[in-house]
């Protein structure tokens, strides 16, 4: 199972358990008393499972972010148009490809393992 199809899967847990709160079972052969209590019960219980998987959903889809972050990815090189050497354009500006995030040449960050803005891992190649 991807991660996807478990964010999928605990995201239809939780639609499938709001459905299940909405229905009022019969309880037939039990007092009006101890069937408005059971239908409580079972309500608080659908209620209870589907915050669940609505929470583990949004805990996978913050893994998922997370994992997604760490994959390195190139950035993005630019030049300011002045710099030429042997009749090349000299890159001396940098992008992260996740946020935008501006690197100079000559900075601390340049040539970093992970963007200072936003955490993704980068790759700096030329």
């Amino acid at each position: 199972m991807t991660i996807d199809e478990a964010i999928k899967n605990a995201e239809e847990v939780a639609i499938e358990e709001d459905k299940l709160c909405k229905r009022s079972d019969d309880a037939s052969g039990y007092s009006r008393s101890h069937n408005e209590e059971i239908r409580t019960s079972y309500a608080k219980n659908c209620e209870k499972r589907a915050d669940e998987h609505r929470q583990l959903a949004e805990w996978l889809k913050e893994l998922k972010s997370l994992k997604e972050k760490d994959q390195a990815k190139a950035v993005r090189y630019d030049g300011d148009g002045d710099g030429y050497a042997d009749g090349a354009m000299v890159y001396d500006t940098a992008f992260c490809p996740n946020c935008e995030h501006e690197f100079e040449e000559d900075s601390e960050n340049w040539e970093c393992e992970f963007c200072p803005n936003c955490g993704q891992r980068l790759r700096w190649e030329e």
